[in-house]
């Protein structure tokens, strides 16, 4: 069972070469095999009923849940899930609904029976949360697939000793140099849908009118999200009954972050010689949720480097840019403000300005970690990167020392390391965004059949 929002045909067809079967696809749809999409698990649509006994959801995964959830808005008349805000589950109701799409997991598994559960990226989105931990009950591995900022390059993890575990396997290819900037995903793409589209034929005898205002519909809500035009997306998703009392929180609460940033951007000691960088992840977001374990929250992340900091070197912290989506709530910049050595970057400062002066970059798990490398300024990683192996690179501890971080490692040290550590990644692209763009169909045929057999090969390995 695969949980991919895209799922290429000729992926499909190299794992089948490798002795690998997709049962059915999660998140996204599909004309090759069964499907079920984020929008039909979330309203329980074509989903099969589960004959599995109740099951009491512990507390630390409701708090998971309930912390990837938020991101979630269903727009029922436009049949499609939005995932750049917070949705409309809150406090009093995420217990229920929880067991509710636990109970559409467990139906989900009770009739597809797969040996093994794949995803793309790390659970965040709440649903694959609970994915993930009834496989665990059922003693089904789990893999997650992460794309690295090597070219053509994925890591492999599995949770088949509990905790999640990097999958090594021997023998892929090297990068033997380092890339002067690390690949970052497209954000321009969106999920494909061919199955909804063609599913959908019918509406040209039956609905072309429909059919168009609901593509209107889709258009307009990610045209006015991507533009900060909020007004246009509060009046866009109040079409649907569920959504308006969040869409008005939401749309003040964005009107209110954008009220304060004058007061929280000061501009601090930019000028002196010693200073920390920490740059924020956007939120919620899967390495923040996922892989961070007990800094789960930035503030405490921020707090404890705060502390951690020899007293005449400050913390500079800059802002996401993808955060308007989400803005943070009142208490997150409060609870900054409180730190004495703590100092807000105006947005508009450039992180490339930044991390080639800092005397450390800190983050959990985001790709500035690895431009700093690149740059020779060590990181301090609260979460688990992929580039965690390499010198340069700090697992914060209390007891980690000063002078250790800033033993800072050469060009050629880091190029040495990097080939090593390559070798034991995938070869491929396992999340759509990172495709290489300009490829003919024999390039993109064989791009995804030496994926599939790394996959593969990564999944035995996992299995010894």
């Amino acid at each position: 069972m695969f949980w991919a929002y895209d799922l290429p045909s000729e992926l499909i067809v190299g794992l089948k070469l490798q002795g690998i079967e997709v049962v059915c696809q999660l998140q996204g749809t599909s004309l090759d095999v069964p499907s079920h999409s984020v929008f039909e698990i979330f309203t329980g649509k074509n989903i099969p009923r589960s004959n599995s006994n109740f099951y009491a959801l512990p507390d630390e995964l409701l708090w998971e849940y309930s912390q990837c959830i938020c991101r979630i808005t269903p727009l029922s008349k436009l049949a499609m899930i939005d995932t750049l805000s917070i949705g409309p589950i809150i406090g009093d109701v995420v217990q229920d609904w929880a067991q509710l799409h636990y109970a559409r997991v467990q139906g989900l598994l009770d009739c597809y029976s797969p040996d093994e559960i794949w995803l793309i990226d790390v659970p965040h989105l709440g649903i694959d949360n609970l994915l993930v931990h009834e496989a665990a009950r059922r003693d089904l591995r789990v893999l997650i697939f992460r794309q690295t900022s090597l070219p053509e390059k994925f890591q492999a993890f599995s949770n088949k000793s509990g905790s999640w575990q990097a999958v090594r396997a021997a023998n892929f290819s090297a990068v033997d140099r380092l890339v002067e900037r690390p690949v970052v995903p497209r954000r321009d793409l969106l999920p494909a849908n061919r199955a909804t589209f063609f599913s959908r034929v019918w509406f040209v005898t039956f609905g072309l009118v429909r059919l168009g205002v609901v593509e209107f519909g889709r258009r307009l809500y990610h045209a006015a999200t991507r533009r900060n035009w909020d007004l246009l997306r509060l009046i866009t998703e109040s079409g649907d009954s569920g959504n308006f009392g969040t869409g008005f929180y939401r749309y003040w609460r964005v009107k209110r972050y954008r009220s304060l940033q004058r007061k929280r951007k000061m501009a601090g000691p930019e000028q002196r010689q010693r200073f920390a960088f920490f740059a924020l992840h956007y939120e919620p977001e899967a390495n923040v949720h996922t892989f961070s374990e007990r800094f789960a929250n930035q503030v405490n992340a921020i707090a404890a480097l705060a502390d951690w900091l020899p007293p005449d070197c400050p913390l500079l912290v800059k802002e996401n840019p993808l955060q308007r989506h989400y803005a943070r709530d009142d208490a997150f910049y409060e609870r900054l403000l409180m730190l004495s050595n703590v100092y807000f970057v105006p947005d508009d400062t450039p992180t490339s300005d930044l991390i080639p002066k800092a005397l450390l970059v800190a983050t959990i798990a985001g790709s500035a970690g690895f431009e700093a490398l690149l740059a020779e300024t060590p990181v301090i990683c609260f979460g688990r990167p992929w580039y965690l192996d390499l010198p340069g690179a700090h697992a914060f501890s209390v007891s980690l020392a000063f002078t250790k971080v800033m033993e800072t490692s050469t060009r050629n040290e880091l190029e040495k390391a990097l080939t090593a550590v390559s070798r034991q990644y995938g070869d491929g692209v396992i999340f759509p965004r990172f495709m290489p763009l300009g490829l003919d169909e024999l390039q993109r045929k064989r791009l995804f059949e030496k994926t599939a057999a790394s996959m593969a090969k990564l999944s035995a390995s996992g299995n010894e």
